[in-house]
């Protein structure tokens, strides 16, 4: 989608702090962070939300929220995370290309 944000991002076209990327997934610090360490994680395949994502991309997405989870909380010496998704506009999602917050929590 030419438009949307994230997808510049993931394609490289708008620079950010990258905390992650592979051929599947990338992952970046969130510009206005609740926690230290608030990452954003993005499939490079474009979906606008959860119910509309196949479920292979969720299965890729899942795998690396594992690991990015994990090096976050070592990074950012956090004991915990809070994984969470705004899943529709009444839900407040105001970035409609599917992604996860990972926010350390100590």
């Amino acid at each position: 989608m030419t438009d949307c944000i994230f997808c510049k991002i993931a394609s490289g076209e708008i620079q950010t702090s990258k905390v992650f990327e592979d051929d599947k997934v990338v992952a970046f610090l969130d510009l206005h962070p609740k926690t230290a360490g608030h990452t954003l994680v993005v499939h490079k395949t474009h979906t606008k939300d959860l119910q509309n994502t196949p479920d292979e991309v969720l299965a890729e997405l899942m795998s690396r929220i594992k690991l990015i989870a994990e090096k976050q909380m070592k990074v950012n010496n956090a004991s915990g995370f809070n994984l969470s998704v705004n899943n529709g506009q009444s839900a407040g999602q105001e970035i409609f290309h599917l992604h996860f917050h990972i926010i350390p929590r100590k």
